[in-house]
């Protein structure tokens, strides 16, 4: 068996964490494996690093011929290879490279996000040609985007993250962060983007009456000058710290008194599982496919998506009660054991077998 996996993506983000994950896995298991993937791009710097199998192409668009040759390139050396799609422009230009070259292997999409599939032929023919033979969803609440025409073709398997290593929770706070010695700490870590609610965060802060509370935000992105903008109009932005990017950013988050998880929209949420993995109190929006890892009151807290007054009410109650926090943190930690690589990758393995 060999898998031929394809990212259109520069960045490194939960799903490039997720292809990591399941290629060392996979490798494990004796699987023959190759990643196509941008030239430049940060799956490209790893797989070099670790000298991973992989082929590189130049990919400036969501629409590079480039790119699409390269996949033609690799189906017709490899013809019984499966093909694993791991988002959106990997999807589109292997279908086109197919219908342009004419190979016919299998391929399997992963869906990570919950938008819903649009309704217009070009997503019609996308997501129902016969190539596309499994989707894989990340959540039952993924599976449940996807129209009822595709159920046939839909298998579950959940995402996974690492066990903490034993040394980590070192040099906090980081460069460039000042706390204050009993500084109760609410911590997030992702992009920075108003679909991940660090707005919802900021504003949940200054509503709170902890008035030593800080929120440390771990990430980058686009957002960050608006983030700043509303700590400064809600007079907390001396009680905000951004961080930036940081590599292996998940080693921090043992440092937090509680998670932050105030998505908006949301296919699963592979950071509560590290925090869940490091005994720290998750609070989340119920949006999603959160709810399937935070069960209320059991293995974290959930508030209605945009009722500020109730996510500060969460958040109190899991800094300030001590007992129930230690028990929702035990329970967490025990609950996510069984969303290990292995699990994840046996379960994949599964997946590609059923394809031949």
């Amino acid at each position: 068996m060999k898998v031929i996996h394809v990212s259109g993506q520069h960045h490194w983000r939960g799903g490039e964490q997720q292809l990591y994950l399941l290629f060392c896995g996979l490798q494990d298991l004796g699987v023959q494996q190759e990643l196509l993937c941008p030239k430049d791009s940060a799956l490209h710097l790893r797989w070099q690093m670790e000298s991973l199998p992989f082929s590189v192409a130049k990919k400036c668009c969501g629409f590079d011929f480039r790119f699409i040759r390269s996949i033609a390139r690799l189906a017709k050396a490899h013809p019984k290879a499966i093909i694993h799609l791991h988002d959106s422009h990997a999807h589109q230009m292997a279908l086109i490279s197919a219908e342009i070259f004419r190979f016919k292997n299998a391929m399997v999409l992963h869906r990570r996000v919950i938008f819903k599939v649009g309704t217009g032929m070009l997503s019609k023919w996308k997501y129902h040609h016969p190539l596309i033979r499994i989707i894989v969803a990340v959540s039952k609440a993924v599976a449940g985007s996807l129209p009822e025409t595709l159920s046939n073709k839909i298998q579950i398997v959940y995402s996974a993250v690492n066990p903490p290593s034993e040394d980590e929770g070192k040099n906090w706070p980081p460069e460039g962060v000042h706390l204050p010695s009993n500084a109760v700490v609410w911590g997030m870590v992702g992009a920075l983007s108003p679909e991940k609610g660090q707005h919802n965060a900021i504003q949940a802060l200054s509503k709170s009456n902890s008035h030593n509370s800080h929120l440390v935000l771990i990430g980058a992105g686009k957002f960050e000058s608006e983030l700043r903008e509303l700590a400064k109009d809600l007079k907390v932005s001396s009680r905000v710290h951004f961080t930036g990017f940081l590599p292996f950013a998940t080693r921090y988050i043992r440092n937090f008194d509680v998670f932050l998880f105030p998505s908006e929209s949301e296919g699963l949420g592979t950071s509560i599982m590290d925090a869940m993995w490091r005994r720290v109190v998750v609070v989340a929006s119920n949006v999603g496919g959160i709810p399937e890892l935070i069960r209320h009151g059991e293995t974290g807290f959930l508030y209605e998506n945009g009722d500020i007054n109730s996510f500060v009410q969460q958040i109190e109650i899991a800094i300030n009660n001590r007992e129930l926090k230690t028990q929702i943190t035990e329970n967490a930690f025990q609950f996510i054991q069984a969303f290990s690589p292995k699990s994840m990758c046996n379960k994949m393995l599964d997946v590609y077998r059923d394809l031949h």
